[in-house]
């Protein structure tokens, strides 16, 4: 499992805000729900006062949808995310917010709820619309939410794909985070050669980026090239060993080198860290060598 490095996104969209409350009605709206002085909400103590099924509660519980992605309590964050739909309603908000959900959506299995909002997203940056209002779409956001929603298009085999891929690939590179996602995309598609290009570049750039690590580590692996790959792997897992996609990618990487005990283990740990996830309950195909 590669790990896309999504730390520069909380400070260029932060969390989702719709529906707007402006347009609820005041009676609806406990106090809990407003911002105070310093610009923040409590939306933990808004879902808890607002009423089930009104406009600030379905606000609140995607904020805490959103709050729970970024955090990366995947099983949470679907939790909330379901519950802003309630009865099977739709619901619609700022890209950002479709583009997270489509991605939570697909990592705990959920393909078609997944392709639903990504397909949202990809009308979106076809009309360079950030949200309902109308405002444009910026380059960092439009690489962002396609980032997250070309996994699901290429996990689906969906028509989409190569144009949404495409679309991708064309947006300006604004950080080094975007040439980490997009050499992580690369891989993802099976363009392994040009993926490792970008990898090899940062490795020696960011030598103590686990997310870096992770990535070469992986594809590396995908390429059976296992053994090379596994000292980035043990560093990244090292750097940061409560990520669950790092001991993940640990686990496959040991697996294809044929250390099947270690390998079961670095499972089991990625397992317990994020349990919603499919991925970290699959077997492992290990041959000893």
């Amino acid at each position: 499992m590669r790990l896309f490095s999504l730390s520069a996104a909380v400070a260029a969209w932060g969390i989702a805000s719709a529906p707007a409350l402006a347009e609820t009605e005041s009676a609806e709206v406990p106090p809990a729900c407003f911002t105070d002085e310093d610009g923040t909400t409590d939306y933990a103590a808004c879902f808890n006062a607002a009423k089930p099924g009104t406009p600030a509660w379905i606000h609140a519980a995607i904020n805490l949808g959103s709050e729970a992605f970024w955090d990366g309590d995947i099983e949470t964050a679907a939790y909330y995310y379901d519950l802003s739909t309630p009865d099977g309603q739709q619901i619609f908000s700022d890209i950002s917010f479709h583009a997270n959900r489509a991605d939570v959506f697909r990592r705990v299995g959920r393909l078609e709820d997944s392709l639903k909002d990504a397909r949202h997203v990809w009308d979106m940056v076809q009309e360079g619309k950030y949200d309902f209002y109308g405002h444009p779409l910026n380059d960092s956001a439009r690489f962002y939410v396609l980032m997250l929603v070309a996994q699901t298009f290429h996990e689906a085999s969906a028509p989409e794909e190569e144009a949404v891929v495409r679309a991708f690939l064309e947006t300006p590179i604004q950080n080094d985070t975007d040439l980490i996602n997009q050499s992580a995309i690369l891989t993802e598609i099976g363009k392994y050669d040009d993926a490792l290009k970008l990898s090899a570049e940062l490795v020696v750039g960011l030598p103590d980026n686990p997310g870096v690590l992770n990535n070469h580590c992986y594809l590396l692996t995908l390429m059976d090239r296992a053994p090379e790959g596994l000292p980035y792997c043990r560093q990244a897992a090292a750097i940061a060993p409560d990520i669950a996609a790092l001991q993940h990618s640990l686990a496959l990487a040991l697996a294809a080198a044929g250390q099947c005990v270690d390998a079961e283990q670095a499972l089991q740990n990625a397992h317990q860290l994020e349990p919603s996830v499919t991925k970290y309950s699959e077997p492992l195909a290990c041959q000893l060598h």
